[in-house]
């Protein structure tokens, strides 16, 4: 599914609408994004729960002898592919960290 498709979706159950035609037919273009815009600020709460509870989860995880695991790694709403690409990203940010740390 289309990130824009599934964002749609979750619109409609924030908003308590029956089916994304009915969100579609109701809201203005102009207003779907300023939603989006919206959302990509302050996330709809199933979706800041689902992180709080990864991040504990990862924490007690890790405090526990796990390996190094992010709240990420705990998200069922994040595709394996983007799980990926956020270990990538992690790990580079280290990387640079630890070149950070020779100029100082």
């Amino acid at each position: 599914m289309l990130p824009s498709r599934k964002f749609l979706f979750k619109l409609c159950s924030h908003l308590g609408y029956k089916s994304v035609a009915e969100l579609e037919n109701s809201l203005s273009a102009n207003e779907l994004v300023e939603w989006y815009e919206y959302y990509q600020e302050e996330q709809f709460m199933p979706d800041r729960l689902e992180l709080m509870i990864a991040t504990l989860t990862a924490i007690t995880y890790n405090a526990h002898g796990g390996k190094d695991l992010s709240a990420v790694d705990f998200m069922l709403s994040v595709s394996n592919e983007q799980k990926e690409k956020e270990k990538a990203k992690e790990k580079q940010k280290k990387i640079f960290d630890a070149l950070d740390s020779f100029g100082t």
